[in-house]
């Protein structure tokens, strides 16, 4: 189930009609309000985001994350990082043991909001260091 936070109402329903497009059309539940609201005074964690050229740079250096493609079938269909791992953020949260430890990249495209990338993140373990690739 995806639950849509926002600062506002606009926020919410401007995420869930990018939802729709990745085929999320029915969230468990919404919310309005900061980040600092639904912490509950707990740790705030962040992510990096990152170019493809930036994405590259780390390959020639010689380190090499996991790129996580979350983006829908077709469109890894018509292009996608060779070597990636290909999980629709629909079903990452349920495939989460198949996303190795350590740096992932995650490419999420122009139709992906970075709200759903960073919501993504900060769900998954300290073990996982994700950046988004735009």
């Amino acid at each position: 189930p995806v639950t849509l936070l926002g600062e506002t109402a606009e926020d919410v329903a401007e995420a869930q009609r990018e939802l729709v497009r990745v085929g999320i059309d029915r969230p468990a539940a919404m919310a309005t309000g900061t980040v600092e609201d639904w912490s509950g005074g707990g740790p705030l964690r962040a992510y990096r985001t990152a170019t493809f050229a930036d994405l590259a740079a780390e390959f020639t250096a010689g380190r090499s994350p996991v790129v996580l493609d979350v983006r829908r079938n077709q469109e890894r269909a018509e292009r996608h990082v060779a070597g990636s791992l290909h999980i629709p953020i629909h079903e990452v949260l349920e495939r989460l043991d198949e996303v190795p430890t350590g740096p992932v990249a995650i490419a999420a495209g122009r139709s992906m909001p970075t709200r759903t990338s960073s919501r993504w993140a900060s769900a998954t373990s300290s073990a996982v260091s994700p950046s988004r690739v735009t």
